[in-house]
């Protein structure tokens, strides 16, 4: 993959359509989980801060991310279907603590499409609110 300087301080490495294929590839290898994290750092120093968008679904590339970050925000949106997907997430990182990235945090959820008028996102927001 190459990475692409779009602004003064801020690269991008865009996924490509071979990445589809690389949870396949990645089943079988004895260092499934902790490849990303070589491949960063062997980076470190470069950059200040890397940020990985990763899909909502949790396998080897999820885990992987996991595996190679300090810390981890969560997008979602103010519904009561995202609360049990974030608190799955919350099971996968604390799991990922324990076997594979002790240093592994959560820095916050973000709420995204997000409207404060209707009960329900208010109810969602209190649980969050009360939850972290």
């Amino acid at each position: 993959m190459a990475a692409v300087q779009t602004r003064e301080n801020l690269w991008l490495v865009p996924a490509e359509t071979d990445l589809a294929a690389i949870e396949n590839e990645l089943q079988h290898a004895h260092d499934r989980n902790t490849r990303l994290r070589r491949a960063l750092l062997a980076m470190r120093g470069r950059f200040d801060i890397i940020m990985l968008d990763c899909p909502p679904a949790l396998g080897l590339l999820t885990l992987n991310a996991l595996a190679a970050a300090n810390a981890v925000l969560i997008p979602m949106q103010a519904h009561f279907l995202a609360l049990q997907g974030v608190s799955k997430l919350l099971e996968t990182v604390t799991l990922v603590r324990q076997s594979l990235n002790s240093e592994l945090r959560v820095a916050g959820v973000v709420l995204c499409m997000h409207e404060m008028q209707t009960t329900l996102a208010q109810e969602v927001v209190a649980d969050l609110e009360g939850f972290f």
